[in-house]
């Protein structure tokens, strides 16, 4: 969630007041994106944010929100996730790519981060 979430951005949210943010005014009015993929890859938050850490901890990235704004499904879809890797590992254990990773394609959408395909090789 941290490293490529699916989520790169959030709905706009305008500001109620003018706002002074790391010496810069928003003024009251103006549209604010909240871009979660760049801040999940902060280096004054992440040791190393380009490099993939599964073992990462502590991990406080804004995949699933924050405060009064995190998911309520987030703890359903964190089961959900290890539940369908762990039997699809199980099932497949010599599971990899069937191209190069170089070769994965991006879909080109505004706030998302997908591929446009994921071909693997079961087994």
């Amino acid at each position: 969630m941290r490293y490529r979430g699916p989520v790169q951005g959030t709905k706009p949210a305008y500001a109620l007041e003018d706002v002074v943010l790391h010496d810069v005014t928003i003024p009251k009015g103006a549209a604010v994106m909240p871009l979660l993929g760049a801040a999940n890859h902060d280096p004054a938050v992440f040791e190393n944010p380009e490099v993939f850490d599964i073992t990462r901890f502590p991990n406080k990235h804004l995949g699933f929100g924050s405060g009064i704004h995190s998911c309520l499904g987030a703890p359903l879809a964190r089961m959900e996730t290890k539940i369908a890797i762990t039997n699809l590992l199980a099932r497949n254990p010599n599971l990899r790519l069937a191209v190069e990773p170089s070769e994965l394609e991006l879909v080109n959408a505004p706030m998302w981060h997908r591929y446009q395909s994921l071909p693997v090789v079961l087994g």
